[in-house]
């Protein structure tokens, strides 16, 4: 038997090999044109092994480039024929092939398919955008006026000033600010406030520093800040009394940190705000029929939230604007849904919630509605229009405020709640337009206790709903008031056209309606007065024309029309007038429940700006209403100017 192979490799010496001799027609490394890797390793010839004796040398490969010359046994003639052989065939093959540039892999590559670079992916815009930033000037800030009834310290004037303002009074609170330069950012050293808002029987403001002011009720929270307890710095060891910090405005504490406010909404007992990033942040609580409903469905929520805080399913998500009802909430996203929560009593939250958990309902949840550009809201009814114009509209119709005839059951009862979303036919572009009007459709959605106007991107406004407190602005004589009485009804439910006077002249400061304006302009398909704006609450409607003056119609016992203590009730569009009334332009508007605010800025001032800009040859650079219509629907307030960023110490108010 044949020796084991690992025996006689014990005792067989290793020799070092000496290097090959390169035959005479082989060329040399420097002198071959192959390239670096074409030299491949070759593979000798394998011998027979029969005895340890007679085998022959395991294969070797041949050293590409070795820095260390390794002797080797001399070969036999016939392995350095077959070598010789092999190199020829290899040198032949390596000189058919190719050159490349560089190094090449010992295998030849298989062609790689031309890479074509992906488009990089653009993140298409938001289909609703978020709200902007209000723009204002020093040489023009906007002025507050108040007017209503102020008994529960919803005015913001203290506890002196409680009674009936029958008529828009200048806001002694916001001229000290104006004057004191305590709403001013950098460059701006007198700035008004933003927005004003009036609520149920509060009130909220945004001053151009982005911070939220409050005053007014605050039993439910709706507040957003402490006024209870609170310590008096001038004197230690006293406390402020409640009535006065609610009667004054103070800073909303909780949103100073990391947040600029750039919309505000205002319930009867709920306070919400949208942010510039476009996040929500809300405080109050809602109540229903039975009393107090809560704040939020949340396990430990509070009853009360008595300061802002972010709503769990909301918090990830972007709001475009928002709409608040007595006690239910309306918000819409940037991608065009709608969210709605608060009492879901009356059907005003488009969906149905359980008896038996009602507190759900205080959970915002998404409608099956999309690509809605807004939104709108009244007491106990809700409104979406979507990027083609239509209307849907759900809650309380028991006087055909959605702009929908209450239908009649089989037993003949009158079914006064539309449970879910409904498209409104007749607010269509399509009826809209009719007669020559040119593309026609509702920009803006406001809502009273009973009745609903919808102002179009024309100018026009329609209204529907309620018409024995002369809710809708519409002639004893109107066509349609008649009829409806002649049916011993008292409302109209197919939204109808309210008529304003118009623009007033010198020697004319208040003219009256004319029914024949409407045949003049629908044969013209022009609109003798345009209205931008309007705001419905209980049964009250003011509306702001494009020139800048404010126009009201309605009931309101308590000063609430702002045209004067003599007047209760108003049948057609009437001018809001005061003291040097033609000295101001008109920028906003607001009605609450027994309280109403206006701001204006000199008409002198806005005319001066606008010709300064003319002459510069740039865009208008003026503080003024304009409407802009946001995927052909959303309106919007534009103030043009300067977007300084709020700088310096937070001014705190003097009930703070």
């Amino acid at each position: 038997m044949p020796p084991k192979r690992a025996a006689a490799s014990a005792t067989k010496p290793v020799e070092s090999r000496p290097s090959r001799k390169r035959p005479a027609d082989e060329p040399s490394q420097s002198q071959s044109k192959r390239p670096r890797r074409a030299v491949t390793s070759t593979i000798l010839p394998k011998a027979t092994t029969k005895t340890n004796e007679n085998r022959k040398p395991a294969p070797t490969k041949v050293a590409a480039r070795s820095s260390v010359k390794k002797e080797t046994k001399p070969k036999t003639a016939t392995t350095i024929k077959k070598t010789a052989a092999t190199s020829a065939a290899t040198r032949s093959k390596a000189s058919k092939a190719p050159k490349p540039a560089g190094r090449a892999p010992s295998k030849p590559e298989p062609t790689k398919k031309k890479v074509v670079p992906r488009p990089t992916r653009v993140k298409p815009p938001p289909f609703n955008p978020l709200t902007a930033i209000p723009r204002t000037r020093a040489t023009a800030p906007l002025h507050a006026f108040v007017f209503g009834t102020g008994g529960d310290g919803q005015f913001g004037l203290g506890t002196d000033v409680t009674g009936e303002i029958p008529r828009p009074r200048l806001h002694t609170w916001a001229e000290e600010c104006i004057n004191k330069g305590k709403f001013s950012v950098k460059g701006d050293q007198k700035a008004g406030l933003e927005t004003l808002v009036a609520g149920g029987m509060h009130s909220l403001a945004i001053d151009p520093r982005g911070r939220v002011w409050s005053w007014g009720v605050n039993d439910e929270g709706a507040l957003g800040r402490k006024v209870d307890d609170v310590l008096n710095p001038e004197r230690p060891g006293e406390v402020f009394e409640r009535a006065e910090l609610e009667a004054n405005p103070g800073l909303v504490q909780g949103l100073l940190a990391d947040f600029r406010a750039v919309a505000v909404s205002a319930g009867d007992n709920v306070s919400l705000a949208i942010g510039s990033d476009g996040h929500l942040k809300a405080w109050g609580s809602f109540h229903s029929s039975n009393g107090s409903l809560g704040f939020h469905s949340a396990s430990g929520a509070p009853k009360r939230q008595m300061t802002p805080v972010a709503i769990p399913q909301l918090e990830k998500i972007q709001l475009s604007s928002i709409a608040a009802g007595t006690n239910h909430v309306v918000g819409l996203t940037t991608d065009g849904r709608v969210y709605t929560w608060g009492v879901s009593e009356q059907g005003r939250l488009g969906r149905r919630v359980l008896e038996r958990r009602l507190i759900n309902s205080t959970r915002p949840d998404p409608l099956h509605l999309r690509k809605i550009v807004g939104i709108g809201s009244g007491s106990y009814h809700s409104f979406a229009v979507d990027s083609d114009g239509d209307v849907f509209a759900w809650g309380l119709n028991q006087y055909g405020q959605l702009g929908l005839e209450p239908e009649v059951d089989a037993s003949g009862k009158k079914q006064t709640v539309v449970w879910t979303p409904t498209l409104v036919p007749e607010l269509s572009p399509s009826e809209l337009s009719q007669g020559g009007w040119n593309d026609s459709r509702v920009v803006q959605i406001s809502g009273g206790e009973h009745h609903t106007i919808f102002l179009l991107n024309d100018g026009r406004v329609f209204a529907t709903g309620r018409i024995d407190s002369s809710q809708l602005g519409l002639h004893s004589d109107h066509p349609a008031v008649k009829k409806a009485k002649e049916s011993n009804l008292d409302y109209i439910s197919t939204p109808t056209r309210v008529l304003f006077p118009p623009e007033p002249k010198d020697g004319e400061p208040n003219p009256e309606v004319d029914p024949k304006d409407e045949k003049e302009e629908n044969q013209r398909n022009v609109v003798k007065n345009s209205i931008v704006k309007i705001s419905a609450a209980g049964d009250v409607t003011l509306a702001l024309s494009k020139e800048g003056h404010a126009y009201s119609w309605g009931y309101g016992a308590s000063g609430q029309l702002g045209l004067g203590a003599d007047t209760e009730e108003q049948r057609t569009p009437s001018r809001v007038r005061w003291k040097e009334t033609d000295k101001w332009f008109v920028e906003d508007i607001s009605i609450g429940g027994q309280h109403g605010f206006i701001l204006a800025c000199e008409r002198a001032l806005r005319a001066k700006q606008l010709e300064e800009s003319q002459e510069e040859g740039g865009a208008s650079q003026i503080t003024a209403v304009e409407e802009v219509k946001l995927n052909g629907v959303n309106p919007k307030t534009v103030s043009a100017v300067v977007n300084d960023q709020p700088q310096g110490d937070d001014v705190m108010g003097e009930s703070e």
